[in-house]
């Protein structure tokens, strides 16, 4: 059975996730969304917003862009490891 788990790096990038536009509640609940919505995505092998760099400092990592947020990710067996986090407008 397939999963999603999340680095050590990917976990603690999330977690200091903040927004000024809202509470730490919100944020708390908008990132539980956004986790569930990922992990959806990533288990769905018919969707296609995934693309796998071929060249450069990630090449043969894939990533998929949601919410503006960009997620870098490899298969390791049965499992989808997320292995960083890019937030909105991170350069």
């Amino acid at each position: 059975m397939k999963r999603v788990v999340l680095s050590k790096l990917a976990k603690k990038k999330i977690q200091h996730y903040r927004n000024e536009h809202f509470t730490e509640e919100e944020t708390r609940i908008f990132l539980k969304k956004l986790s569930a919505e990922i992990e959806d995505l990533l288990l769905n092998p018919f969707l296609t917003r995934r693309y796998t760099d071929e060249w450069g400092e990630c090449k043969g990592i894939s990533r998929m862009i949601h919410r503006k947020f960009k997620f870098y990710y490899e298969m390791q067996g049965d499992d989808i490891i997320i292995l960083a986090i890019r937030f909105p407008g991170e350069k």
